[in-house]
């Protein structure tokens, strides 16, 4: 998790509950429950889901130059080289 998300969802959550407390008496907060916080839960992971799945997908079948590059160094790293000082 970069700084900036990081930053983002700590601004996030300041800006709610700031609106929160300065519009209360415009919102309903009442309707704010447990039941309220599933659904949302629900509707962003069907919204999310997809577009992760579609990206790991993607990562598995058609990796980008560099995670190729890193997995063969990753997977030659145990060589020793014949001249090495080892």
């Amino acid at each position: 998790m970069t700084i900036i998300l990081k930053v983002s969802i700590v601004l996030s959550v300041i800006v709610y509950y700031l609106t929160a407390l300065l519009f209360g008496k415009y919102i309903s907060l009442e309707i704010i429950d447990w039941g309220f916080a599933f659904r949302v839960l629900i509707l962003t992971a069907i919204s999310w889901v997809p577009v992760f799945v579609f990206r790991v997908l993607k990562d598995r079948i058609d990796p980008s130059d560099y995670k190729k590059i890193m997995k063969d160094a990753r997977s030659t790293e145990h060589i020793i080289e014949p001249f090495s000082s080892r």
